[in-house]
């Protein structure tokens, strides 16, 4: 079995290869046209968003993917400086420092203040199915 390497951007597309023979300009193509959020709208079934992802790539690209296992690395969920002497926390208690994080990837894109105002509504008044997810995976 093939391992996804996302050190960088070339492993990352050289790793998808490898792992599902799907050309790195038929991939890109495909991430930037799906609509997962209508796919799980239509599709109901499906437990866990990697389940979706791969199922689709199967399906479309008729691709024979390696797969038994989705393992996901939390660097989030440590605090800084510390490395993993408390081990993963819960993510209630580092979820400020990933929305801070977070906001200064696109800083030039959303004012402080709009942020804020998304970061409330997502945790209070968005009634969404994204929202209840993410509300519940906080508390």
């Amino acid at each position: 079995m093939a391992t996804l390497d996302c050190e960088n951007i070339i492993t990352l597309y050289k790793s998808i290869e490898e792992i599902t023979g799907i050309e790195k300009t038929k991939f890109e193509a495909f991430l930037y046209s799906f609509d997962i959020n209508d796919f799980y709208e239509n599709n109901p079934l499906f437990s866990y968003p990697q389940d979706v992802f791969l199922y689709v790539l199967e399906h479309l690209f008729k691709s024979k993917i390696s797969h038994n296992k989705t393992c996901w690395f939390h660097i989030t969920r440590a605090k800084r400086n510390q490395g993993f002497t408390q081990g993963l926390l819960p993510l209630n208690k580092t979820i400020d420092i990933i929305w801070n994080d977070l906001h200064t990837l696109i800083q030039d894109k959303i004012t402080e203040y709009d942020w804020s105002e998304f970061r409330r509504n997502l945790e209070g008044d968005y009634n969404n199915h994204h929202a209840k997810l993410y509300r519940g995976k906080i508390n």
